[in-house]
């Protein structure tokens, strides 16, 4: 089982060089679908959020792609 952790803002993925220069907690769609990539089949994924929200069309990229494999994974 793997588990992404949904932290600090919600942010386009064209953002993440200004918030690791600034040390700021973030989450774009990449992080996500660099843990889905390392998903072996079958195998289940948890998410713990932990997050006041951020950018709409990055969260609901987020959503959509967990969404996309719920019905190879258990998310």
């Amino acid at each position: 089982m793997k588990t992404v952790n949904v932290k600090g803002e919600i942010i386009p993925n064209d953002y993440a060089l200004y918030y690791d220069w600034f040390e700021m907690d973030y989450t774009c769609p990449s992080n996500i679908k660099d843990v889905i990539a390392t998903l072996e089949n079958g195998e289940d994924l948890t998410v713990i959020i932990n997050s006041g929200g951020g950018d709409v069309v990055s969260g609901q990229e987020i959503y959509s792609m967990l969404k996309k494999i719920s019905g190879e994974h258990k998310v």
